[in-house]
């Protein structure tokens, strides 16, 4: 008769440098499902185990850093190994063109905060500068003209909310349209029902405070990309 098997589970190593080592303290803990199950074992990090990590990301960072940034583009989601003989190549890819409220309260650093992601990210936009302090969008209007940003990249608007909501969310030709105040339930319920006529993506961000670090996030570039995978065969 054989013998019962034993279910040993495994445990699941750092990584760290490039390899995958142990805590230095040999501690581990239960790593645990849903269900209150026990999945695997996970290595306790110690103190140690943070400052060698973060001793090797500065011996790492000089040779990083000085990378351009189309290389570390190249790195960074460009090639996927997959289980199967493919690679698949995945690229971000600009949505089109994005209309946006700029924010009500923070005219001119709320409206370039959303201005932008949009448009580092290959977009073009429309934007309605804020309804009860429009100069200062305007005066940044200038500024753009003067620049090197070719016209047409970024459009300012300036009039009601109340009146373009509909015309934002209802053009077929707008992808993706952004907003960031709290807007009344009416209105938002009003952008969610039209943006579905051409499946616009909607980007809701509430702020509060633009000075927030968090808030000035380059990731928000994301926010207006399209990911594009092509699968390559590997082999024969």
């Amino acid at each position: 008769m054989a013998e019962e098997r034993i279910d040993v589970k495994k445990t699941y190593k750092m990584y760290i440098g490039g390899d995958f080592p142990r805590s230095e303290s040999g501690r581990t803990y239960k790593a645990l499902d849903s269900d209150g199950n026990l999945l695997a074992n996970a290595c306790q990090g110690s103190r140690k185990d943070f400052r060698d990590a973060v001793k090797i990301a500065r011996g790492a960072f000089g040779g990083w850093s000085s990378r351009s940034a189309y290389n570390r583009g190249q790195i960074l989601g460009s090639i996927n190994p997959v289980a199967s003989s493919h690679f698949n190549f995945s690229m971000l890819e600009p949505t089109g063109v994005v209309a946006a409220f700029a924010p009500e309260k923070s005219p001119l650093l709320g409206l370039v905060s959303v201005i932008a992601p949009i448009i580092a990210g290959g977009n073009t936009c429309v934007v309605l500068a804020s309804e009860k302090y429009p100069l200062p969008a305007i005066s940044f209007a200038e500024v753009l003209n003067s620049s090197d940003v070719p016209g047409g990249v970024v459009n300012i608007l300036t009039g009601f909310r109340e009146e373009l909501a509909e015309h934002f969310s209802t053009h077929m030709d707008v992808n993706a349209m952004c907003y960031t105040d709290n807007l009344p339930q009416e209105m938002k319920k009003l952008i969610d029902e039209n943006a579905s006529l051409n499946v616009k993506r909607i980007v809701k961000h509430p702020v509060e405070d633009w000075y927030d670090e968090e808030v000035q996030s380059p990731y928000f570039v994301t926010d207006f990309q399209e990911t594009k995978t092509t699968w390559h065969p590997v082999g024969f």
